[in-house]
């Protein structure tokens, strides 16, 4: 009798170490390597008059999932300054975000949206815009001027 529970359980060790050599594949063909040049960020100002409007797009031009790993649940970020440099507004200001690091997968042609509304008194003003992930911020800036 011990014979044969030592021989099942070798038996059990062998097939639980054994090693499959399956070749590990991805049913949605993505790929985590991130190509130069592959995304596209713009940043756009749709209104001239107050309220101001902006969209920030991030858009992926490749032909591969690009991912993006986030630190928190803040996706963008963006700073609004008057023409002396003067912080106006921060979007995270005042706000929480979830604390788990996250991952994103922007598919080919797919892109992130930010929209932004600025109801602002006449000035020149610069407004910058963000992603808040590891790597690759893909920043952009734009200065108007609200009359």
């Amino acid at each position: 009798m011990k014979k044969w529970m030592f021989f099942y359980l070798v038996l059990w060790i062998m097939v639980g170490c054994q090693s499959l050599d399956k070749e590990e594949t991805n049913p949605m063909n993505e790929s985590s390597e991130k190509v130069a040049g592959d995304i596209e960020a713009t940043l756009t100002q749709l209104t001239i008059s107050s309220p101001i409007q902006f969209v920030y797009e991030v858009k992926n031009q490749s032909e591969k999932y690009v991912p993006f790993t986030f630190p928190t649940g803040q996706t963008f970020e963006h700073e609004l300054r008057n023409e002396n440099g003067e912080l106006i507004e921060r979007y995270s200001d005042g706000k929480m975000f979830t604390q788990a690091v996250r991952m994103l997968k922007l598919a080919p042609g797919k892109s992130f949206t930010h929209t932004m509304s600025f109801d602002l008194e006449p000035g020149t003003y610069t407004l910058t815009v963000w992603l808040t992930c590891y790597d690759e911020t893909y920043p952009r800036t734009a200065t108007f001027t609200v009359r």
